[in-house]
């Protein structure tokens, strides 16, 4: 299954009666969510970690301008595009 990066801004939720609580669809996209932001976490943790032996370790979470940079979506974004080697 494959992570694809995701807004900052969580949808709005509807009050849609027609909606299934708990139905296996939803349970998959839960399953899918929580995989996904376990590879996030792993990703974090062994980027912190590379920076950290190389004696450059990242101290405060990186902006540009007044925005937080998703570090997880731009290592998505480089790898969509074909990565270092590209």
């Amino acid at each position: 299954v494959k992570c694809e990066a995701k807004s900052a801004l969580p949808k709005p939720k509807s009050n849609n009666s027609n909606c299934k609580k708990g139905s296996s669809e939803d349970k998959a996209k839960i399953a899918v969510g929580e995989e996904c932001r376990a590879d996030e976490q792993a990703f974090l943790v062994a980027l912190y970690k590379y920076m950290k032996e190389r004696k450059t370790p990242i101290e405060r979470i990186p902006y540009l301008g007044f925005k937080q940079i998703n570090l997880w979506t731009m290592f998505q974004a480089a790898q969509k595009l074909g990565g270092y080697e590209t």
